[in-house]
């Protein structure tokens, strides 16, 4: 079959028909990124406005005074903030000797859970405000662990032998506040007693013995540990546990001896003789008639 003219004429209309229509289709395409591009620069020009419009305003006006600072109140506690840990270990590089083994010695005691848990770490006072009248009517100089390694890192102890003072007037103000029948202090009375054994035992005896002999503060060493170990014996028949958790309170005293690293002063009460010296004497059985030793105290 043969074009006609007319079909010829058809199919150049849609050819016309969809060039047309892509030039539609461009035009709409252009007008809208023109419309596109005048927003952004209208934003754009917006902004800049608005910041030549702040910068003259601040121009003109005058700078407003600065905000005063808060008060710093500094703390006169005697426990240092954690903050201060830096301060606290240069301060300790200008300790005497004695001055350093006291500190550590304190520190150490400080970690003991039922010395926070009683409020012997910071002064009475600061934790219970109340407390304040009665509590310096009663107690006439106040004393807790914080504040004593505060005075021996600022060299406000003179000697060990105030030292040793201080420490245990710690545990008879204790006793001194809590005097009453009631159940609380007579936990409370207990626990200084154990902290006052303690103090006892790990300074004047393990700490002081061959250092107060170099400083002429104790004439004579020997009498002297002699009445020491009557003392500490004595002290450990008289003390008295409460009746309802009597294990835990000597778990307490036992992990306290055993958790001191000073192993070069502890090893020889650690196990037994036998243990620890393969050559010893048959004598020793026989001026020793129950050995004893703290694992063996551990294990009961």
């Amino acid at each position: 079959r043969r074009d006609t003219p007319s079909d010829n004429n058809n199919d150049g209309d849609d050819t016309t028909k969809k060039r047309s229509s892509k030039k539609d289709k461009k035009e709409k395409k252009k007008k809208k990124d023109k419309k596109k591009d005048k927003k952004k620069h209208h934003h754009r020009d917006k902004h800049s406005v608005e910041a030549v419009a702040t910068a003259t305003n601040t121009l003109s006006s005058p700078p407003l005074p600065s905000p005063p600072l808060p008060n710093v109140v500094v703390a006169t506690s005697a426990t240092p903030s954690k903050s201060s840990s830096k301060l606290s270990s240069k301060v300790k590089l200008d300790l005497s000797p004695w001055e350093a083994s006291c500190e550590r010695l304190v520190s150490r005691i400080l970690k003991l859970d039922f010395v926070t848990a009683m409020h012997f770490d910071a002064p009475l006072v600061q934790k219970f405000p109340d407390l304040a009248k009665i509590y310096k009517s009663i107690v006439a100089e106040p004393m807790d662990l914080g504040t004593l390694r505060h005075l021996l890192i600022t060299h406000a102890i003179a000697d060990p032998v105030e030292f040793v003072r201080l420490g245990r007037l710690i545990c008879d103000n204790a006793k001194t506040f809590n005097a009453g029948p009631d159940a609380a202090s007579v936990r409370v009375r207990e626990t200084a007693d154990h902290l006052s054994y303690f103090f006892y035992v790990m300074i004047l005896w393990w700490l002081f013995d061959s250092l107060c002999v170099e400083m002429n503060v104790l004439p004579d060493a020997e009498p002297l540990r002699r009445q020491w170990r009557t003392d500490r014996f004595s002290a450990v028949q008289t003390l008295k546990f409460t009746e309802s958790k009597p294990n835990k309170e000597c778990v307490k005293v036992l992990r306290a001896l055993m958790s001191q690293k000073q192993v070069k002063d502890r090893w020889p009460f650690m196990e037994p003789a036998g243990v620890l010296f393969k050559d010893l004497p048959p004598t020793y059985y026989e001026i020793v008639k129950q050995p004893m030793d703290l694992k063996t105290v551990r294990i009961y």
